[in-house]
């Protein structure tokens, strides 16, 4: 039996109302469904996740369902379907969200013509009946990129502030080194971790104009809806972030294009404290309508910690804009007795 030419990774947990959907647009990807393996992995559902991808055994004859006995989370999840792939490329789709036609074939295409580690495509955000088409934030398109060029640009929306797994195509080999896998010490911002990682250890990579990853926003116990511990998890991810900027030499490729250790830092640090500025906003009007005020608590001892003890840290915080460094100085104030801001 030939190799399939892509597996398709879809963790699910308790998403019988969705699973369907996803499901249903592979068999329009322009890709012979016998060379399409799909991977589902139920994390420990309630509901009938199972019994809907089942179902769908006749149309993809390459599906396997995978059963998690309790949720591991989409991390462990996902690192399960991609031990188990066999394919040429891998991807990964979230069961509330779905591809429109052709998608898969084009990423393919452009992945193999370019040879790529990865390609990654636009994507179009699905809230209620209203759409809109959300553009990766790079402009040269269907070539060859090195993908520390140009994302380190600190003042700048780059490659490096989208950090969507769903969106592309991933050459199996990835796998093979080791690389394509998602950091289980991470509740969330695990997609970030990923994608850092990925630009930091590859060589080729390619964006290419396709929209065709739709995006639900919306679904209800959503964490995107939430404000929960779980969204500490950031911390965690950009603890990881830091660590692996550190340990990961500098290219020579990436030399050549003005990559500096010092600027991946700087980078990582406003992404950082932009993402820790926005969650204090969340946990503070979710505090104001009686929420627990242990979580602002946490966020501000453990972004305290950061600033602190991470000179680079602290050198992005210098210069963050007074509105962000006031807020998080208010917030400091709780755990910490506040921090001094040097102005730039």
């Amino acid at each position: 039996m030939p190799q399939p030419l892509v597996s398709v990774v879809i963790p699910a947990k308790d998403m019988e109302d969705y699973l369907g959907d996803a499901l249903s647009c592979l068999l329009i990807q322009g890709i012979d469904p016998g060379r399409l393996e799909v991977i589902v992995v139920n994390d420990g559902s309630t509901d009938h996740t199972a019994r809907v991808a089942s179902s769908f055994a006749d149309r993809l004859p390459l599906l396997t369902v995978l059963e998690n006995a309790t949720s591991q989370g989409v991390s462990r999840a996902r690192n399960r379907g991609i031990e188990a792939a066999t394919g040429g490329a891998l991807c990964f789709l979230d069961p509330d969200d779905w591809y429109g036609p052709r998608y898969l074939r084009t990423c393919l295409d452009a992945l193999n013509g370019l040879d790529l580690d990865f390609v990654r495509t636009d994507h179009t955000r699905q809230t209620g009946r209203s759409r809109e088409i959300r553009p990766a934030p790079e402009f040269r398109r269907a070539r060859v990129l090195h993908p520390l060029d140009s994302v380190a640009e600190p003042d700048r929306s780059t490659m490096l502030d989208y950090p969507f797994p769903c969106t592309g195509l991933f050459s199996a080999r990835l796998r093979e080194r080791g690389e394509l896998h998602f950091s289980a010490e991470c509740a969330t911002a695990e997609d970030r971790e990923l994608m850092w990682r990925l630009h930091l250890t590859c060589e080729r990579y390619g964006v290419i104009s396709e929209p065709g990853f739709f995006y639900r926003r919306g679904v209800p116990g959503s964490l995107t809806a939430a404000v929960t511990r779980r969204q500490l998890g950031f911390l965690d991810a950009f603890s990881l972030i830091f660590s692996t900027i550190l340990a990961t030499p500098i290219s020579p490729a990436a030399v050549a294009l003005g990559v500096t250790e010092d600027g991946l830092l700087t980078k990582a640090s406003r992404q950082f404290l932009a993402i820790a500025h926005f969650q204090l906003v969340r946990f503070a009007e979710a505090e104001s309508r009686g929420g627990e005020p242990a979580l602002m608590d946490e966020l501000a001892l453990r972004t305290w910690d950061m600033v602190a003890n991470r000179p680079y840290v602290a050198r992005a915080f210098a210069v963050l804009d007074e509105e962000r460094a006031d807020s998080l100085n208010t917030m400091f104030a709780r755990v910490a007795g506040g921090v001094r801001r040097a102005h730039a």
